[in-house]
């Protein structure tokens, strides 16, 4: 067996080898695991209380086309959403830590104390992470800043559709939004290339309403979860769950960046993805 990070070697017979890839592993592994959950449930298995499960795997079978309800095929979808669902969390919740750790003495000791004048019984619930407006902005802020990819809602056209200017789209073509450009657009927020994490709870001179929505607010400038009818539906759990990590970490940690680092940002394709080597300074304090 060699490396994870490398091919795995099988020996079949003394000439003969065959290299499998890491991501045919993982779906061997996939495969193991998941085949007699689903196949369970292709042959109807119910519940404790003799119901319908209500769980991803359940809503991925009834989703399926009947040429589709196959193992292999339903294995592939929830490693697919699996990856759809860490990977972006991670990417925001990574960037927000650095900003953080960026700027202790500004912001942690206002996103402490709204944390715990929000718990309930010294508890974070569900009310605490609704009632959350300092932190919910932090964490959308991190959005804007860091995870502004190249492009964003990218499409492929299946028909022509020619715009009002006269521009045509052929049928083949892939479009998406220039989300960088959007997300740090001055015409939009003010000093947009300045991380700002309260940005989106100040107000408008005379306004009682927030200047931005939260987190999970989608619109033409913002599309961290996408914009449209198909705006990502996870992102209210995705939102909840950074605020319960990031809530946790400030009651628990003080941190700060190790001396003489910064983030430093990179793009693999479109995609903007924070800095994997950054050294981050945790310190347990006393609760």
């Amino acid at each position: 067996m060699k490396d994870s990070s490398k091919m795995q070697l099988i020996m079949l017979e003394p000439s003969i080898v065959i290299k499998f890839a890491p991501v045919t592993r993982y779906r061997w592994a996939a495969t193991k695991y998941l085949k007699q959950i689903i196949q369970d449930r292709l042959d109807g298995k119910l519940d404790e209380n003799g119901e319908k499960y209500e769980d991803l795997i359940q809503w991925l079978v009834d989703a399926a086309p009947p040429i589709e309800r196959t193992i292999p095929q339903l294995v592939e979808r929830i490693m697919a959403l699996n990856v759809a669902s860490i990977h972006t969390t991670t990417m925001t919740f990574t960037a927000a830590l650095y900003n953080l750790a960026m700027e202790p003495e500004k912001y942690i000791p206002i996103l402490r104390a709204e944390v715990l004048g929000g718990c309930a019984d010294g508890q974070i619930t569900v009310e605490t992470l609704a009632d959350l407006p300092k932190l919910d902005s932090f964490l959308r802020e991190a959005g804007r800043f860091n995870n502004a990819g190249l492009l964003s809602l990218q499409r492929n056209a299946i028909k022509p559709f020619t715009f009002s200017d006269g521009t045509v789209i052929p049928a083949g073509a892939k479009i998406g939004c220039p989300n960088l450009f959007l997300q740090r657009d001055p015409s939009i927020y003010d000093n947009p290339e300045q991380f700002d994490g309260f940005r989106f709870v100040r107000q408008e001179k005379g306004s009682t309403q927030p200047l931005k929505g939260s987190m999970v607010t989608t619109d033409a400038a913002y599309q961290l979860f996408g914009h449209g009818k198909h705006a990502c539906p996870g992102r209210f759990f995705a939102a909840n769950e950074m605020k319960m990590m990031l809530a946790t970490l400030l009651l628990r940690y003080d941190m700060k960046l190790a001396p003489g680092t910064r983030p430093e940002p990179f793009f693999i394709g479109t995609i903007s993805m924070p800095d994997t080597k950054l050294k981050v300074l945790v310190k347990s304090r006393d609760l």
